[in-house]
């Protein structure tokens, strides 16, 4: 099975394709003052605002990253959206090393 992948915070992170709907670059995030913890700020994705989310282990600041890739998530979470560091590619599931990332932690 292929998974998407990215290197962050020295590990190998992985999520299953098909729980994302898209992904684009990490550009013109603004932040969302008062929110959450966890909460990177809200992001223009194809034409939707999307509450853009830290992933718990993957270093990322509490402001608003201005590099990196937003992992839109597929529905019916498609309102939110994942922070990644760096870029994302497709790689194999196989790999033991890889941290799982589950969608149905973020609601």
């Amino acid at each position: 099975m292929r998974v998407l992948t990215f290197l962050a915070s020295g590990r190998a992170w992985a999520i299953d394709p098909r729980e994302v709907l898209a992904v684009q670059p990490a550009i013109g995030l603004a932040a969302a003052p008062g929110a959450p913890e966890g909460v990177l700020g809200i992001a223009a994705f194809r034409g939707d605002v999307v509450t853009v989310l830290a992933i718990p282990g993957v270093e990322g600041g509490a402001e608003p990253p201005e590099t990196g890739s937003i992992l839109r998530l597929a529905p019916p979470r498609e309102h939110l959206a994942l922070w990644v560091p760096g870029t994302v590619a497709l790689g194999d599931a196989a790999d033991p090393e890889i941290e799982r990332i589950d969608p149905l932690r973020f609601g």
